[in-house]
């Protein structure tokens, strides 16, 4: 029932879900609500039994995705603006008070995008800051926490995603010293790490059809 107020909310045809839809259209309504509020609403919508309640939920989080998206871009201006001011960091990062710690994983992986650099994204709360790291290829977001411990109150996580607790005074000290660390690798060549590698080839153009794109569609979700 729920799902079913969130494809009229969202102007989808029920018939016609697919992965596309879970990861683009309902997966950011979902995931709006602990974002913004509390994960709650989504609950709510997912176990309703009644169509006029399931249908206020789907309309709630229709305008927090609208309200994230806006916040969301709102972010990404502003960190553009910062990220410009150290074009000679390998890694980025990247603080505001302003920056919403729901939405700054978002913002991080758009800045990791844009920049092909690994990136955190902070939001300082006062003495204290907390944010989330995303990175990519050889560089490992943890590592660069571990080797940063003198200035971090707490922070973990993995490879290409970790989170990281410091005092705000500490920002540029831990910041200088995750780029020593990074340039302390000797990495070479991360770039090709972003570029998509196929999994196989079309040895000729007309078996690109029809046939073979409803085949593929079979194999839903893939990335």
């Amino acid at each position: 029932m729920g799902i079913r107020a969130l494809a009229a909310v969202t102007g989808v045809r029920v018939e016609e879900i697919d992965a596309r839809t879970l990861g683009f259209v309902f997966g950011p309504h979902l995931n709006a609500a602990g974002r913004l509020e509390t994960a709650q609403y989504s609950l709510d919508l997912l176990t309703a039994t009644d169509n006029l309640q399931a249908l206020e939920i789907a309309n709630k989080l229709h305008d927090m995705n609208i309200a994230r998206r806006t916040e969301q871009d709102r972010i990404v201006r502003e960190a553009i603006k910062q990220a410009d001011e150290f074009t000679d960091h390998p890694v980025l990062v990247l603080s505001d008070p302003s920056w919403s710690h729901g939405i700054i994983g978002i913002v991080a992986a758009k800045m990791l995008e844009r920049y092909a650099k690994p990136t955190f994204v902070l939001q300082e709360l006062g003495e204290e800051t907390k944010g989330s790291a995303r990175s990519y290829g050889d560089f490992s977001a943890a590592d660069g926490i571990r080797a940063s411990k003198e200035w971090i109150i707490k922070g973990g996580g993995h490879k290409l995603a970790a989170g990281v607790t410091l005092s705000t005074k500490n920002i540029p000290n831990f910041r200088q010293a995750i780029n020593d660390f990074y340039r302390s690798l000797n990495l070479t060549d991360q770039i090709r790490h972003l570029q998509p590698v196929p999994d196989g080839q079309i040895t000729a153009f007309a078996d690109a059809n029809r046939t073979l794109i409803s085949e593929l569609s079979q194999l839903e979700p893939y990335g």
